[in-house]
């Protein structure tokens, strides 16, 4: 049990901190840490959910997609779909990002 109590401490920790983050970049447009640092947060909350099912909710960031922005930004229709490297770590990661363009470019 103590090890569930400990989790569900860090699940708080993080989600908490993860909140500040999301509203800097998206409301605040003024982030205070790289990508790769809040990647690293968010996939730690990512491994504690794996870990402890129980303690995922509907309001952990990573049951959700995007966030509320700045209300001064303009939607914008693309004529072709946005693609993303969809957190690219690594040179294969990218290698594999090619692959998949090339197969919807072809």
């Amino acid at each position: 049990m103590a090890d569930l109590a400990a989790a569900r401490l860090e699940v708080a920790a993080l989600k908490a901190e993860l909140e500040i983050h999301i509203r800097n970049y998206y409301v605040l447009d003024a982030p205070t840490i790289s990508d790769s640092d809040y990647d690293k947060l968010y996939f730690q909350l990512v491994d504690i959910e794996k870990n402890y099912p129980e303690l995922i909710t509907s309001d952990s960031p990573t049951q959700r997609v995007g966030a509320l922005s700045k209300a001064t930004l303009l939607p914008v229709i693309h004529s072709l779909p946005m693609l993303s490297l969809s957190n690219a770590f690594t040179e294969k990661d990218v290698q594999n990002f090619e692959i998949k363009l090339e197969k919807i470019l072809s």
